[in-house]
């Protein structure tokens, strides 16, 4: 079971390796693009993808590699407004509404869905779409509705929910790097 489990999820490694290159480098060039022009990064997930989320938004902003703490934002960190959010109105709102009240013009949103098709997660990035700004997808099986909503989606080639997540925060820590690396060779 263990060695199964182990080379399952280097098979899906090995494709996101072979086929997510140009994605990779098209989303590090987003969040480039948010950083020089002093806009924020926000992340937006449900469950484990809620706190992979949260994760990632604070190696962006621990400032572990770069020079500087750099600004993303986590909307899943919040539980006051996540419930008050979906008592008052629907869990289905509960991105596109903290995403309203945050999100301008030029930010970038990091929408995490193992299998791209939640609703609160879809609805987020069609608002964040309404404001302007860029969105990335991080997803897994077919991508589901949210591939096609994204500036660049990169979905995980399994339906596997375990390696869909952890391939997520692989490629998160990936994008991190490879924009500190940009960062810091320019500073």
């Amino acid at each position: 079971m263990i060695e199964s489990y182990i080379n399952d999820h280097i098979k899906v490694l090995e494709q996101i390796r072979d086929y997510n290159e140009k994605e990779i480098q098209g989303i590090v060039s987003l969040f480039l693009h948010t950083i020089y022009n002093n806009n924020r990064i926000y992340f937006i997930g449900n469950g484990g993808s809620a706190a992979d989320s949260q994760h990632l938004a604070a190696e962006f902003s621990g400032k572990h590699l770069s020079k500087k703490p750099l600004s993303a934002v986590a909307l899943t960190s919040d539980t006051s407004v996540i419930t008050a959010i979906s008592n008052d109105y629907s869990f289905e709102d509960v991105f596109a509404i903290q995403i309203e009240a945050h999100v301008n013009r030029n930010d970038l949103v990091i929408a995490l869905s193992t299998s791209g098709d939640s609703l609160n997660i879809v609805n987020g990035v069609k608002m964040a779409r309404e404001l302007g700004a860029k969105v990335v997808g991080l997803t897994g099986m077919n991508g589901g509705r949210l591939a096609p909503l994204c500036d660049n989606t990169i979905i995980v080639p399994s339906n596997h929910i375990g390696h869909i997540q952890e391939s997520h925060i692989i490629i998160g820590h990936l994008i991190y790097e490879l924009v500190c690396k940009e960062l810091l060779n320019e500073a």
